[in-house]
């Protein structure tokens, strides 16, 4: 099942293999992703996305979650440590559409992804 293109933003202030892993699981799917450092954390609305992931490490970032969800730059999956159930439920109170732990495989993403295109909202 094909995703019809979605852009894909990738919010991270730190970068590692399980990202190398999710975006090329999802470049392979045919979502274009761009990865985005801190730089981009300051006009995400440059980038267009239908859909932000943002990591949330601690509850400093949920600001970030907070900003795209204010200003309806696209869908929102919040992105956090498997120990952290309390930042996903954060992530989810303040407005993210969906919320999940680092140890997420390609394929749950994708099919998240797919799940959030169908139901999305009309953004921009």
């Amino acid at each position: 099942m094909g995703l019809i293109g979605p852009t894909v933003v990738y919010f991270s202030t730190e970068w590692s293999s399980t990202d190398d892993s999710l975006t090329r699981r999802l470049a392979e799917a045919g979502v274009v992703v761009q990865a985005c450092m801190t730089e981009a954390f300051a006009a995400p609305e440059r980038l267009s996305p239908t859909i932000a992931i943002v990591h949330v490490q601690a509850r400093g970032d949920l600001d970030l979650v907070a900003q795209l969800c204010g200003q309806a730059v696209a869908a929102i999956v919040a992105l956090t440590p498997a120990a952290e159930s309390d930042l996903r439920i954060e992530a989810l109170e303040i407005g993210a559409d969906d919320a999940v732990d680092r140890g997420i495989t390609g394929r749950e993403l994708l099919a998240r992804i797919r799940r959030l295109r169908k139901l999305s909202k009309p953004y921009r």
